[in-house]
C-alpha cells in the first residue's frame, strides 16, 4: 500500500491489519499496535502520532507535524500481537506551489546567495532590502539547475494532472532577474526634480544617479535567464466534456 502526506501537516492514513494465522483481517487491537516510521532513508524510530481501531480490521493513524517535515519518501512499519507486519510507503509532498510559511521557500535560500545579490544591487546591509525581502523575491525566481532539473513537475498519474515539488531540485534561482528588478525600482524611486545645474563655478549631475541606476538595470536585465510557461489545456485533457447526450473526451 502506498500514501502521501502533505509536508508539515498532520495527515491520517487508513489500513488493514491481516491476521498472522489466517491473514484475515484482525480485530481488536484498538490502540495496541505499533507504529514505526522512517524518513528519507532513515532508520525506523517509533511514531507518536494518534492511533485508532475503525472496525472490521481497520484501523487509523495520524501523525504529528514533526514525522511530515522531511520531504520525500516515508515508510511505516505496523506491527502488533498476533498480526502480520504492515510495510506502508509513501511521499511526502508539498503541493503548493511558490512561498511556504516556514521558509523564504520551499528549500531554504542560502546566506552565500543572498550575499551574492547584495553585491549586485550595492546593498551591503539591511537598511533598505532587508534579506526576508531578497529571498522572498528569489523564491519566485527559481530556475533550472545544472544538471537541468526543474523546481516542479507535472504529475501526470493524477487526474487532472497536478503540479508538484521536485526533491532532486538543487535551489537555484534568476539573480540576474531580481538584480534587474531592484535596480529599476531604484531609478524610479529617483525624485523628479534631480536636475543637472551649475553654481559658482561646479557643475553638479544629479541626473547621472538615474542614469546609473538605468545602466545597471539594462546589464542585469540582459543576463536573465529566458522563461518558458507550462500551459494546461481547460478543460483538462482527461475531463469529460457532455455534449447533448453523448460524452466525449476534450
Amino acid at each position: 500500500m502506498s500514501f502521501e502526506w502533505t509536508y508539515n501537516q498532520a495527515n491520517v492514513i487508513m489500513f488493514i491489519i491481516p491476521s498472522s494465522a489466517t491473514g484475515e483481517e484482525l480485530s481488536g487491537l484498538g490502540t495496541t499496535f505499533t507504529v514505526e516510521i522512517a524518513k528519507a532513508g532513515g532508520a525506523f524510530v517509533a511514531a507518536e502520532g494518534a492511533k485508532a481501531e475503525l472496525g472490521n480490521g481497520w484501523y487509523r493513524y495520524t501523525n504529528v507535524v514533526a514525522e511530515a517535515d522531511t520531504l520525500g519518501q516515508v515508510a511505516l512499519k505496523i506491527t502488533g500481537t498476533g498480526a502480520a507486519q504492515q510495510n506502508l510507503t509513501g511521499m511526502v509532498r508539498n503541493p503548493a506551489v511558490g512561498i511556504s510559511s516556514t521558509s523564504y521557500s520551499i528549500f531554504p535560500i542560502s546566506s552565500d546567495v543572498l550575499a551574492r545579490l547584495r553585491k549586485m544591487i550595492g546593498e551591503p546591509t539591511e537598511a533598505t532590502y532587508t534579506d526576508d525581502d531578497l529571498g522572498l523575491r528569489l523564491a519566485q525566481e527559481p530556475v533550472k539547475d545544472l544538471a537541468g532539473t526543474t523546481s516542479f513537475y507535472l504529475d501526470e498519474l493524477q487526474l487532472p494532472p497536478v503540479l508538484r515539488l521536485n526533491t532532486n531540485w538543487l535551489p537555484t534561482y534568476d539573480l540576474n532577474r531580481v538584480a534587474a528588478e531592484i535596480w529599476l525600482e531604484k531609478a524610479a524611486a529617483c525624485p523628479s526634480d534631480q536636475h543637472d545645474f551649475s553654481t559658482d563655478g561646479s557643475s553638479f549631475s544629479r541626473s547621472q544617479i538615474y542614469d546609473h541606476y538605468m545602466q545597471n538595470y539594462r546589464t542585469f536585465n540582459a543576463r536573465r535567464k529566458a522563461r518558458s510557461r507550462l500551459i494546461l489545456r481547460s478543460p483538462g485533457l482527461y475531463e469529460p466534456v457532455e455534449v447533448g447526450a453523448i460524452i466525449v473526451s476534450s
